[in-house]
């Protein structure tokens, strides 16, 4: 682990232009995947909640690679990543973590969840090991968490290798948010003057208002309005505006 890359291969800097470049999620898992088998790790996982309003709410991205498929399964089956401790501390977390800093006898023996109780127990039964986890962040709230195992608990990783790795997964986690703003921008398909009234309407301007600043009348305004209801398939204005920031519509 750690050890020193061969004049050959590709650097960091390589690795962060082929992502940018990439044109899906699986591109750039497999960029992820060349780059930790080159730094000596055998497992890797990325687990991102899209945030409320975003067209994908409901649909978070788990991918894994060299952990065991029975606990991957497991986690999957049971929406655990929903309740995961780990998951919690990562949204206010700025550093690597230990997933056995959180994931631990003390937490299964002291938590009033049953939920989180049942998940610390299965996690600790199926000696799921320990790995070392890297919080990311993206634009309008798009949290995930890329992970690689460590075969030994709370093993020490350099801190040079720790900073690479941050590097490559914030600039993967980066690119992903970008693949999916974009094809989230083109569904939605608003007009430039929808847009505009959208934006004044997650101000908390009424259709009135929006049409004394725009100078048209106020039957435009709400021919508009129909228009982007239509569009984001939604009813009211409120869900329009959480779409309209959610899914990158509104900068």
């Amino acid at each position: 682990m750690g050890r020193a890359a061969k004049s050959d291969e590709p650097g960091l800097q390589d690795y962060l232009d082929r992502i940018h470049r990439a044109e899906n999620f699986d591109d750039i898992w497999a960029l992820l995947n060349q780059f930790r088998a080159r730094k000596g790790f055998t497992s890797l996982t990325y687990m991102h909640i899209p945030p409320l309003g975003a067209l994908d709410q409901e649909k978070p991205l788990i991918a894994s690679e060299g952990f065991a498929q029975d606990w991957v399964a497991h986690f999957i089956e049971n929406d655990y990543i929903s309740i995961s401790p780990v998951m919690e501390y990562a949204r206010t977390a700025i550093t690597p973590f230990c997933w056995s800093d959180i994931m631990n006898e003390d937490l299964r023996d002291t938590t009033t969840s049953p939920e989180i109780r049942k998940y610390v127990t299965n996690y600790l039964a199926y000696n799921v090991g320990d790995g070392l986890a890297f919080p990311l962040y993206g634009p309008m709230g798009r949290r995930a968490l890329c992970s690689v195992g460590l075969p030994e608990i709370k093993m020490a990783v350099p801190a040079v290798l720790r900073q690479e790795l941050q590097i490559i997964f914030q600039g993967a986690h980066l690119r992903y948010c970008d693949l999916i703003l974009q094809s989230q921008s083109k569904q939605a398909d608003l007009s430039p003057r929808e847009v505009e009234i959208l934006s004044w309407v997650a101000r908390g301007k009424s259709n009135s208002v929006i049409a004394n600043i725009l100078e048209v009348s106020t039957h435009t305004i709400d021919t508009h309005m129909r228009r982007i209801y239509a569009k984001l398939n939604v009813t009211d204005r409120v869900a329009a505006a959480i779409y309209g920031v959610g899914a990158g519509i509104l900068k």
